[in-house]
């Protein structure tokens, strides 16, 4: 039986559903301000630096200061994540292909001895992966941008609550990935040097 409450807000859905479907136009409402664009672009641009290229093995440097950059998105953007409907299960996919992705770019790192240190190496292809990561984010905001009508259809049927649940999906998955390639780093580097402790008995 649903109640009252239930009944009226069943019928404002209905309602807004139906106006929209009708209307002539829908304005467009941009899901991503000016200033997040900008900061992701930051967060894309420091990832890439602390990890392309020749990079001397460093807990702190290398993997402290992203985990601090993505603490700050956390902490603006993970606020009230709707947990009715599909949207934990949407969050959850967002948080497996972070991890999938952090494998494939862990993978993409090789790990070299040299000089007496250890040293990270990581080409065009880990750039790709993150490349991926943030068109995985920058192509369906711009497409539901200008697709109102049927962002807001997709998200009734599938029980989704787009607005609400897109930036924390987001910075899920690219917490995700940099956690997962961070820890696969590890113990990499932990392996090969038990390995050459061993070597050189």
């Amino acid at each position: 039986m649903t109640d009252a409450t239930g009944f009226r807000q069943v019928v404002r859905v209905t309602l807004l559903y139906e106006d929209a479907i009708t209307a002539p136009t829908i304005k467009e409402v941009p899901l991503v301000t000016t200033s997040t664009w900008i900061e992701m672009v930051v967060l894309f641009v420091v990832l890439v630096t602390a990890s392309y290229g020749r990079k001397k093995y460093s807990i702190t440097r290398r993997f402290l200061i992203p985990i601090a950059v993505l603490s700050y998105f956390a902490f603006k953007y993970i606020k009230g994540i709707p947990t009715n409907g599909n949207n934990l299960i949407a969050l959850i996919a967002f948080i497996l292909m972070g991890a999938i992705l952090g494998v494939i770019w862990s993978i993409l790192t090789k790990i070299v001895q040299d000089d007496g240190g250890i040293y990270l190496h990581l080409g065009m292809g880990g750039v790709a992966v993150l490349l991926f990561a943030f068109l995985m984010r920058i192509i369906p905001i711009e497409w539901m941008t200008h697709h109102g009508l049927q962002t807001m259809h997709f998200a009734i049927k599938h029980e989704i609550s787009i607005p609400n649940i897109i930036a924390p999906s987001f910075i899920f998955l690219t917490a995700t990935m940099v956690l997962v390639r961070s820890v696969a780093i590890i113990i990499r580097v932990r392996l090969l040097s038990r390995n050459l402790m061993e070597y050189q008995k």
